[in-house]
């Protein structure tokens, strides 16, 4: 799936307009009910012509994220940090896109010197934002004749300012740290001593795997530079796959530095080098117990799909 996150235009007018109608109508349920008259009220200035208006107001910052060339969302950001709108088509919902077109805006507020973000969220939307660290800021409002919910998020200390970088030997050490810390929480949370970790050999093991060029990690790092996590892919086949495809063998993001976007910006440099490399999936694996259900429901809120099985390993 090729993916971009870009910058709206007002060349991009009619095709954002349709996004917000169409997710309006279709994924907004829950709050207008199939209400004609609500609908009606909530679509009236879901024009065109208004929505370049809005792209043209000065301070105004747009984004929409593409599939294919094709425009699925559409996002809004004014210059007093709110963000009035935010949608996705049906089709588009469940693979990150929305939480890309996110960490776009928070990415540009953070340029503009903003120290909080502001929005009134749908009662179809609130869970999304909840989860993507924003809090209750306020009563319920009404909007179109309908409950609306302040919520705020504050962008100090800004974790968005860290990189991503693909790792060299250079980074050796510093994953296999992550590495031992990676395998002892899940140790300690199945209460088994399922891995032998050495230091030592895990370093030897992934220089020797990043010098193949069969084994490509990324290393999210702060802004001052403290490494908080990682992701590593390889290169697989198989004929039920058909044809090449992608394995995550290893991925971590440090405790402090969860529920911060970490995790889906690793992830979304691991799809976008997945898709330069033109293999037909990602997977992963993780364990199945209730202890790891937040886990999975992380991948699936980035796209991913259960497709059965157990991992087993034959030790020879």
């Amino acid at each position: 799936m090729n993916i971009d996150i870009r910058t709206a235009t007002e060349a991009d007018a009619k095709a954002a307009c349709e996004v917000l109608r169409r997710s309006i109508s279709e994924c907004c349920v829950e709050d207008h009910g199939n209400d004609p008259s609500l609908l009606a009220a909530w679509l009236e200035n879901k024009t065109p012509e208004k929505v370049r208006s809005w792209l043209s107001a000065g301070g105004s910052y747009g984004v929409v994220a593409e599939v294919r060339g094709r425009i699925v969302g559409f996002a809004m950001l004014l210059q007093s940090g709110e963000i009035p709108l935010s949608y996705l088509i049906p089709e588009a919902r469940f693979r990150g896109l929305g939480k890309a077109m996110l960490m776009a805006i928070e990415r540009e507020a953070q340029r503009r010197g903003l120290r909080q973000l502001n929005l009134e969220s749908t009662k179809t939307a609130r869970d999304f934002y909840l989860r993507n660290g924003f809090s209750p800021s306020g009563p319920s409002v009404v909007e179109f004749a309908m409950e609306a919910y302040p919520m705020c998020k504050g962008l100090s200390g800004d974790p968005l300012k860290a990189s991503i970088q693909e790792a060299t030997l250079d980074h050796v050490h510093e994953i296999a740290v992550m590495v031992g810390e990676l395998l002892n929480e899940i140790m300690d949370t199945i209460g088994i001593k399922a891995f032998n970790f050495n230091l030592k050999d895990t370093k030897a093991n992934i220089g020797d795997f990043i010098e193949s060029g069969k084994y490509v990690v990324f290393v999210a790092k702060t802004e001052n530079a403290m490494p908080v996590g990682f992701i590593a892919l390889y290169e697989s086949r198989a004929l039920y796959a058909e044809g090449v495809f992608g394995t995550i063998p290893e991925f971590y993001v440090r405790p402090e530095f969860r529920s911060q976007n970490f995790g889906q910006r690793l992830l979304m440099r691991a799809r976008a080098f997945a898709e330069s490399r033109g293999w037909k999936r990602l997977e992963v694996t993780t364990p199945l117990l209730p202890q790891f259900d937040k886990t999975q429901a992380f991948y699936e809120r980035e796209g991913f799909t259960i497709t059965g099985g157990r991992k087993l390993k034959l030790v020879l």
